[in-house]
């Protein structure tokens, strides 16, 4: 597998709204809204400060190493099996996003378009063509995800928007709402699952052409223009339509709010199925990136060098047993410890790397003056 050409600033930033949004529609209601209502802004601002921070110590551990991946540099600060077990935690996130994609895909698909196909078999049509994708390298990717944004953010727009005449204000109370043990519950550690987009910084940083000050600019970007554009549609949309008690009786809420939407131009009749489409190429692309970071770190593990893109399309049957063999009700949890997972890697294991690098540094300096002497 290739990595590809160089990552321009514009596709860094196109990489990092997607990973940050593909997820959104999938079971993130279920974890908000139980827990803040009207006041799930103070989540989601929270979030995003936890994505810049993140953001900001992984460009900086970056900086560190230059033109090296976490591959190497987990090694070197970790030694060679404590570098190892650090990739193998770090391929599990990005295992567990394309899980996460999948089961959201596949679960909107059986409430309204495929009612009696089973599941695994919505979900293997959906990873085979992410993980021959991955045997390209990132370019492709990249190319497909600008292409696909420029042209599916509209349609999307025009989704949100169709929903409006059914929102009822009087559901509006309780914005203000101040709870602090929504800050330190599981469900808030699941919603790290959505929003921890920076981690493909791990894997692509070496390859994007810009600065530093640019990257983080265009993460900052991201999450601003993801914020603004999904998650708050995402969670406030159904709510005002459904009321956010009636809101959790539904499996994909967003989806529900959408397909009662009363609009009809003539060539667009179906408003739920146009984003329904458009979100599955969305999830598509979304696994084949982080299939791509997942098979990058585990690639270095292997000692063989031909063959390496079966691998990807051998994953894809317990890839799809893991997205389907318990029920929602069964899943959820998962999504909330891994949340604390994706929390610890994300955001504590970063700072840990710094901290290791700062010591060293420390230590160097009084040995290295000892030897000059």
């Amino acid at each position: 597998m290739q990595m590809g050409k160089s990552i321009t600033l514009r596709q860094i930033f196109f990489l990092l709204y997607l990973s940050k949004t593909t997820a959104a529609p999938y079971f993130l209601t279920n974890l908000v809204i139980p827990e803040a209502g009207m006041a799930a802004w103070q989540i989601l601002v929270l979030d995003d400060f936890f994505i810049l921070l993140g953001t900001y110590m992984i460009i900086k551990l970056s900086e560190l190493y230059p033109g090296e991946n976490c591959i190497t540099y987990f090694r070197k600060l970790l030694g060679k099996w404590g570098g190892i077990v650090a990739v193998l935690l770090l391929a599990g996130y990005f295992f567990f996003q394309v899980i996460l994609l999948s089961r959201g895909i596949a679960d909107i698909a059986r409430l309204g378009l495929l009612l009696t196909t089973p599941q695994w078999i919505i979900v293997v049509l959906l990873l085979w063509p992410a993980a021959y994708a991955v045997s390209y390298g990132i370019t492709p990717i990249t190319r497909f995800i600008d292409s696909i944004l420029l042209f599916g953010f509209p349609l999307i727009t025009l989704s949100f928007l169709s929903t409006l005449p059914n929102i009822n204000l009087d559901f509006f109370t309780g914005f203000w709402l101040w709870k602090p043990s929504m800050f330190i519950s599981l469900n808030f550690f699941g919603t790290f699952n959505y929003i921890c987009c920076f981690m493909i910084l791990y894997v692509l940083y070496p390859h994007v052409q810009a600065t530093p000050r640019q990257i983080m600019g265009s993460s900052a970007l991201a999450v601003a223009v993801a914020s603004t554009f999904m998650y708050a549609p995402t969670i406030y949309l159904p709510m005002l339509i459904f009321g956010p008690e009636g809101v959790l009786a539904y499996r994909a809420p967003l989806y529900a709010a959408i397909q009662i939407a009363p609009l009809n131009l003539y060539l667009i009749e179906n408003v739920g199925l146009i984003f329904y489409s458009i979100w599955t190429i969305y999830s598509i692309v979304g696994a084949g990136l982080y299939l791509f970071c997942a098979m990058t770190l585990l690639y270095s593990l292997i000692p063989i060098r031909k063959g390496l893109w079966l691998i990807p399309l051998g994953l894809i049957p317990p890839l799809s047993y893991a997205a389907t063999f318990v029920s929602l009700f069964q899943f959820i949890p998962f999504i909330r410890y891994a949340g604390v997972y994706t929390f610890g890697i994300g955001i504590l294991f970063p700072a840990l790397l710094l901290l290791i690098h700062a010591f060293r540094q420390r230590k160097e300096r009084p040995d290295e003056a000892a030897g000059n002497m």
